[in-house]
Formats: C-alpha cells, sequence, structure tokens
C-alpha cells in the first residue's frame, strides 16, 4: 500500500477505508503532505487518530476523520462479521438481506460525509483512495465529475464479489466509462476488479 514517490509540501492525499495506521504513519514519516483519512470503525479510528500528535514532529501531516464516506450526507450502519475481523464491515445501502444473524453479530451507526463535500475543500488533490465496502459504486457514479477531476489519481477496489452487496458488473463498468471523460483507467485485477485512473493531460476541472 505505501509507495514512497516525492511529494510537495501542499500535496493532498485523501484515504476512504484504505490506509491502516501503519501506512499512515509511514506516509507522516517520508512524505511532505497532508493525509486525510476517513474511518468509520471506532476499533481502527483511535489508534489512528493517536497519530496526529506527530504533526508537526514528522515531515507529513494527517487528518483522521471517524465518518464514513457516502454520496449522501447523514447516517449509516456498519455491520461486523461474527469472524471477529475488526473492520471488516458493510454499507447497508447495497444489501439484500441484512440481519443480525449467523453472519453479523454486531452493528454501529456511524455519521456519513458526501464525496462531494470531501472535495469542494481542495482546488487539486494527488491522490485518492477508495476501499469502501460498497460505496466506491455510488461515490463515483453520483459525485460531480469535476470535483472526481480534481484529483489527479485514483485507486479503486470495487467490491462486487460479496454475496451481501447488490454491485454488478454492469455497475463497475459503469464508473469505469464515466470517468474516462477525464482519466485513463488501467484495470490491475479483474476477478475481484482493482482500477487506477490517472487524469488525463489538460482535464481538471471544478
Amino acid at each position: 500500500m505505501f509507495k514512497p514517490d516525492k511529494y510537495n509540501d501542499n500535496d493532498i492525499i485523501i484515504s476512504v477505508g484504505c490506509f491502516s495506521k501503519e501506512t499512515l504513519a509511514a506516509w507522516q514519516t517520508h512524505t511532505r503532505c497532508l493525509i486525510i483519512d476517513f474511518e468509520p470503525t471506532p476499533e481502527l479510528f483511535e489508534p489512528k487518530k493517536a497519530l496526529e500528535a506527530n504533526n508537526g514532529k514528522l515531515m507529513g501531516r494527517l487528518e483522521c476523520h471517524p465518518e464514513a464516506v457516502d454520496s449522501f450526507i447523514g447516517k449509516t450502519a456498519l455491520y461486523y462479521y461474527r469472524s471477529g475481523q475488526i473492520g471488516n464491515t458493510i454499507t447497508p445501502v447495497w444489501q439484500s438481506h441484512v440481519t443480525l444473524s449467523e453472519y453479523f453479530d454486531k452493528k454501529v451507526e456511524v455519521n456519513v460525509v458526501s464525496m462531494e463535500s470531501v472535495l469542494q475543500r481542495f482546488k487539486e488533490v494527488k491522490e485518492l483512495w477508495l476501499n469502501c465496502e460498497g460505496s466506491e459504486i455510488p461515490i463515483l457514479a453520483n459525485t460531480p465529475l469535476p470535483l472526481l477531476a480534481r484529483c489527479e489519481y485514483i485507486s479503486v477496489e470495487f467490491h462486487r464479489f460479496s454475496s451481501f452487496l447488490r454491485i454488478t458488473n454492469g455497475q463497475v463498468l459503469a464508473c469505469v466509462e464515466r470517468l474516462k471523460e477525464h482519466f485513463n483507467p488501467v484495470c490491475g485485477e479483474d476477478y475481484h476488479p482493482y482500477y487506477e485512473f490517472f487524469r488525463k493531460r489538460g482535464n481538471r476541472n471544478g
């Protein structure tokens, strides 16, 4: 996950469910930029939040936010699998049947912010990383394209192959097609779709 590229002091990196505490610590140590991390799972958020104490001491700065990111502003529930894997949660908006059953033993309500509201803060974003358990579909399908085009690079893991998520291959491909107006897409893995989007030269908008 960590890629030690060269960054400028004013570069912005946004992570939605992508960066672990260890990755954030590595970014802080090796890059001169602002990392904005969204982590709605309480058990994962608190250790990350503690890293903000390093601001001013290490090269990079960090903002940690305890919200989920989607295409709307409001609240949602995160469901925990019985396997006990911390952070292994899913967003119910894409589920066909969500109950506390043999699969889930806990849920927590969290606040949601829209990707539109996040990107409106910045004229330019160096990198946007999305690994958000299904919310990548509404984010890429509904966020205004001129705002997404403020990002120089977007990394997305699509959660198509979960039996609890109503995500089709057509929805994934529709997101890819939509972004082609401003980005060159590269498919890193097809079976469990992973894409990188590189902004076309001269296509920065917003």
